[in-house]
């Protein structure tokens, strides 16, 4: 149906009415009524194109009867779909299906499950279905999937209005595997009046999370810090120190620099046994120039010496002078690499 709501804006946009007039007709009798989402693309597409005629022939098919309720972001669109087209008996018929009972929770078409419920929440609404909102809020947050992190921010945002994210935030967190799901989720927490009990059980939960990405483990450590979770701050640092890739410079910058801010001092001294100033990639100098200035400012010389002398090896010799040496090579550099002598004018004769 995507298509052919595609097709009859172009047909518009090119005048050919009759072709409109005939593609509409023939859609709106052929649409199958238990797609929900096809319903709302053409419902939308026949609103667009002027199709008023055809609208009519299509909603006196009674789609609101027959739509499936499974898949709750087609059925948000199609009612959405039916209030902007002004179809206030079909709307009220789609919503005595008792829609909050019948949607699943399941991952279907391009939203997931997650989103899909947060999108139908809102449409439920915006038509004033107080008590439909108030039961698919209740269902939701006692059984949505958590898999989606960023679906579950949006959920938990409509959740918010009917007082059920409680519910879902005390659900176990397992499924949110990732270090910056669980940093943006103790923030909301502390941000939105969390329980003690809420925070120290996601704080817990970062025994669990993957240490594959740095930069996350980062903002990680930083969420536990600002939550108090010293000991959950400390533990995982320990993981990040001994098992923390740092091919990448700023992401390696960015865990050095949440260590050294947490105080998780062994921890750094862990990680920099590992030499990363020997591994990250220097495929972009000024990449690795942030993990250089971090390096430098922790008191980590050696690595720092390290990590410079290979910026000079490798092709980056200005960032190296710029940051390292400017003074020390003032008259230039050797064949072999030191710094030239002292020079004049006079010396070029």
């Amino acid at each position: 149906m995507v298509d052919v709501a595609e097709l009859l804006g172009a047909l518009k946009n090119l005048g050919a009415e009759d072709q409109v007039t005939t593609l509409a007709s023939r859609a709106a009798a052929a649409v199958s009524l238990g797609n929900a989402l096809d319903l709302a693309l053409l419902v939308n597409a026949l609103q667009t194109v002027g199709a008023a005629q055809q609208l009519t022939a299509l909603i006196d098919r009674d789609p609101a009867a027959h739509a499936d309720l499974d898949n709750p972001s087609a059925v948000s669109s199609l009612l959405g779909a039916l209030r902007a087209a002004s179809a206030a008996q079909q709307v009220a018929k789609l919503l005595d299906r008792d829609i909050a009972t019948h949607v699943t929770f399941r991952s279907t078409g391009i939203l997931g499950a997650t989103r899909g419920v947060a999108n139908l929440l809102g449409a439920l609404r915006e038509a004033a279905a107080v008590e439909q909102v108030t039961a698919l809020a209740e269902r939701a947050a006692a059984a949505v999937p958590l898999h989606n992190f960023l679906d579950v921010l949006v959920l938990l945002g409509e959740l918010r209005k009917t007082g059920q994210e409680a519910k879902l935030l005390n659900r176990d967190p397992t499924t949110l595997n990732d270090p910056k799901s669980v940093a943006i989720l103790l923030d909301v927490l502390l941000e939105n009046g969390g329980t003690q009990e809420q925070i120290t059980a996601l704080a817990d939960h970062t025994s669990a999370v993957s240490v594959d990405e740095p930069a996350e483990v980062a903002q990680l450590l930083r969420a536990l810090q600002r939550a108090g979770a010293r000991a959950q701050a400390a533990a995982l640092a320990n993981r990040a120190a001994v098992s923390a890739p740092f091919d990448d410079p700023i992401s390696a910058a960015v865990l050095v620099d949440a260590m050294h801010t947490a105080d998780a001092n062994e921890q750094l001294s862990t990680l920099l046994r590992r030499n990363p100033a020997a591994h990250v990639t220097l495929a972009n100098g000024y990449r690795a120039l942030r993990l250089l200035e971090r390096l430098q400012k922790i008191g980590a010389h050696e690595q720092a010496s390290i990590l410079a002398n290979r910026l000079r090896d490798e092709g980056s010799f200005d960032i190296w002078l710029s940051e390292c040496h400017q003074e020390r090579f003032h008259f230039g550099r050797e064949a072999d690499g030191g710094p030239a002598k002292p020079w004049d004018w006079e010396d070029l004769d």
